[in-house]
This record gives structure tokens, sequence and C-alpha cells, in this order.
């Protein structure tokens, strides 16, 4: 479809100087909140043609065989092919949007109220799917069964979890770890850490050197006297223990990952609903934690042992309109159409993606580390 006026855009009656500036909005936008798993889980291109919605991913294993001694004259012995796994991906598409009245009159109101209004509305058209983004890839990377059936055919048969408060491994009781949650002056985490990161090692043949913990995690850490008096031992404790790395781990706070959930209206996991438009108060904690579980009516923090090497976002066309729009499925589609009855402008924005982790291996989950 096709429109005679040039200063239009289409399908609706749309001046293209207001497209522009959405468009613009909307990348701004899509790059300010960028929390812990979308940094380390960029988006890509999902491999493919086309829509992108489904394609393959060929695993390699690696035999680790050793070549023999031979004589000079002989010939050398031909390895097999590798062995070859692989998995099935689909993106899923994420919509949003917001209606902008045509018919406010912005002198009825104080203090740039309508125009306020409407950078908030920019900011959450994009904010709403990032944050679906990354509640996606918590879920995704924490190993949540229905959410890695619902994206891939994946297992986590090479990730490693360990449960902090009763002592096991992947589901299994476990002498070599203490069973004290970290917000027990008594918790040895210096014991924990090391024998976590030595499964780590064992399973993925690589050296972890990121440790992600929320923020309750980290203030038990400063207060356990144990560990400092390790560090002190060894390293410059002047800036706490977020200032130095513990079995060559680094320590990073995630902070600001949250979704909010009006208080009193359950707690049951999943996704969220509509959030709460209210401020968060002292009387009214309306905030959650992403990387937090539920459990006996308590929220347990997780957190994430890793090399940084878990994988991407997968992206794809949301459809054609999309890829004549944009030059790749890793920015956002954008459209805006008039309605008439009332007279507005609805503003839509949608992208296509799927998580994919490279390797389990460089997952290691430390389930309920404190309650909240």
């Amino acid at each position: 479809m096709s429109f005679p006026w040039n200063n239009l855009t289409e399908p609706a009656l749309i001046p293209t100087w207001l497209f522009k500036r959405e468009l613009a909005s909307i990348d701004f936008y899509d790059q300010e909140w960028m929390p812990m798993l979308s940094r380390i889980m960029p988006r890509k291109d999902a491999p493919g043609v086309g829509s992108k919605k489904h394609f393959s991913m060929p695993w390699l294993a690696d035999p680790q065989g050793m070549a023999k001694f031979a004589d000079p004259r002989e010939r050398a012995p031909m390895m097999g092919a590798p062995h070859i796994e692989g998995d099935l991906f689909n993106t899923r598409t994420i919509k949003n949007g917001f209606p902008e009245d045509l018919e406010e009159f912005e002198e009825d109101y104080l203090d740039n109220v309508i125009q306020e209004k409407r950078l908030m509305l920019e900011r959450n058209l994009v904010r709403f799917i990032d944050r679906l983004i990354e509640y996606t890839l918590t879920r995704y990377v924490y190993g949540d069964a229905p959410t890695i059936a619902s994206f891939s055919t994946q297992t986590t048969a090479r990730m490693g979890y360990a449960n902090i408060r009763t002592a096991t491994f992947r589901g299994a009781a476990d002498a070599r770890l203490g069973g004290v949650q970290w917000g027990n002056p008594a918790a040895n985490i210096f014991r924990d850490l090391n024998y976590l990161k030595d499964r780590f090692e064992l399973m993925a043949g690589e050296i972890p050197n990121y440790l992600a913990v929320g923020r309750v995690t980290t203030r038990s850490m400063e207060d356990n006297n144990g560990l400092l008096q390790r560090l002190i031992a060894i390293k410059d404790t002047t800036n706490g223990v977020l200032g130095s790395a513990i079995q060559g781990l680094q320590i990073v706070r995630v902070v600001g990952q949250t979704y909010k959930d009006v208080p009193g209206l359950g707690v049951g996991e999943g996704y969220p609903g509509k959030g709460d438009y209210l401020r968060q108060t002292w009387a009214r904690l309306n905030k959650v934690d992403m990387m937090t579980t539920l459990y006996n009516s308590g929220r347990w923090e997780w957190g994430l042992i890793t090399d940084k090497q878990i994988g991407y976002t997968a992206c794809g066309w949301v459809h054609k309109l999309h890829q004549q729009q944009r030059s790749s499925p890793t920015q956002m589609y954008v459209r805006q159409y008039v309605e008439h009855d009332p007279l507005e402008i609805k503003n839509e924005a949608a992208i296509s993606v799927c998580p994919v982790v490279t390797d389990f291996a460089h997952v290691m989950r430390l389930d309920q580390i404190v309650m909240q």
C-alpha cells in the first residue's frame, strides 16, 4: 500500500516526522535499561533466513582423545566424525502499545504534565518489553522447564545447581556443602564457593570468574566475619567484600532487576501481570526481584556462577514489514495508526526473541542463598 503524500507514513495518515521521532525514542529507551542477563546475553540475529522464527543449533561434543605414537613410515590413523547433537529453537513475539489522545488540551494541565506523561509512556512502551525479556532470560538460565520448553528442546543435563540451605547438589545430598544459608553468621561462604567453583570447572572445563547475587546476599557476605577474615589475610578489604574477588570470582551485585506486583494479591510464580502504578513506599513494598524464588511463603534469592559465556538472545523478524523497516531484527518493530472514535494515535512496538544458552555447563545456579 502506498500514498501519494510524501509526508505521511503508511498505513495510517501520520506525519513522517512524528513516526521518525517515535523510532528514535524507541531506540534510545531500548538501550537505557539493560540489566544483568540482558548485558551478558546480548541480542543477535537468529540463524537462518526468512522470518527466523524456527531454527536449529548443532552441538558437537569434543571427544578429547589422544593421538598415538607411530612409525615415521606408518600412515596416520583417521579419526571418526564428531558426535553431533541438535536442538530446535523458536522465537516468540512480544508486543506492547499505548494510545495518544489527540483531544486533550495541553493548556488544561500545569507543569507540562501531558508532555511528561507521553515521555513516560514512550519509555515504558519499551521498558515493559525489555523487562519481559530480562525476566524470561532469568527463568531460562535458572533452568525452569516450562520456560525452556516454550522456546527450545534444550536440556539442563550439563547444568550445575546447588541448594545452599539444604546442602544438595543437583537434588542429591552433598556433605561438601555447609547447609547453612548465607544470612546466618555461621555460614562458611568461602567453603561453599570453593566447592561449587570446583564443580563448575569439572563440567565446563573452564575457570569461572563471575558471581552474580542479589542485594540481601551481598549484604550477608559483607557481614560474614569468617569470609572477611579469610580475605583480610590476602587482600585489601578497604572496599569490603564487593571490592574483592573471592576464589577468583568477581562479585556482581544485581540491583534494579525488578518488576512490580500489587501487594497482597497473591504470591504465585510465573510471568508478572500488569505491575503496580503506585510508587513504592515503606508501607507499600511492591517491587519484586527477578532472581528470587518462593519457598514456604518466603522469597529466597538465587545466584549465578559463570564465566560469562552463557549465550545470547536470538531475534527473528516479526513479519515482512519489520524487515522493511529495520536493518536487523534486534531492533524493535514500531507501528502507528489512527483511531477516530475516540480520536487517538495508537503506538505499538514488537520484537521476536528466543534465549539461547550455548552450553549449560557454563551455568552454575545457587538456590536459597538467603531469604529476603
